[in-house]
C-alpha cells in the first residue's frame, strides 16, 4: 500500500471513529489509533511514556502527517472520496 493510501485510509478511519471532521479532534484520534495498534509491539510496550509519543510522532511523520495543514488537506480528500 502506498504512503498516500495509508494516510488515506488512517485518517477516514479517525473521521469515523472520531464522528467530527475538526482537525483537532481528528488529530487526537489519529494518535490513539497509531497507539492502539502500536502497543501490541513488543518494543514500544518497554518504552517510557515520552519515547512512545516520541514513536508515534515519527510514524505520522513518515506518513508525511507532520503538521495540522497535512491533516487538514486529507480530511478535505477523504471527504471527497
Amino acid at each position: 500500500m502506498s504512503r498516500k493510501r495509508a494516510d488515506l485510509k488512517l485518517v477516514s478511519l479517525a473521521i469515523e471513529e472520531a464522528g467530527s471532521i475538526d482537525t483537532g479532534t481528528v488529530s487526537l484520534q489519529l494518535e490513539k489509533i497509531l497507539d492502539r495498534e502500536m502497543v501490541k509491539w513488543p518494543s514500544y510496550q518497554k518504552m517510557s511514556r515520552a519515547t512512545r509519543y516520541s514513536a508515534l510522532c515519527g510514524r505520522l511523520e513518515r506518513l508525511g502527517i507532520c503538521t495540522s495543514s497535512d491533516i487538514q488537506r486529507l480530511i478535505e480528500e477523504a471527504k471527497g472520496a
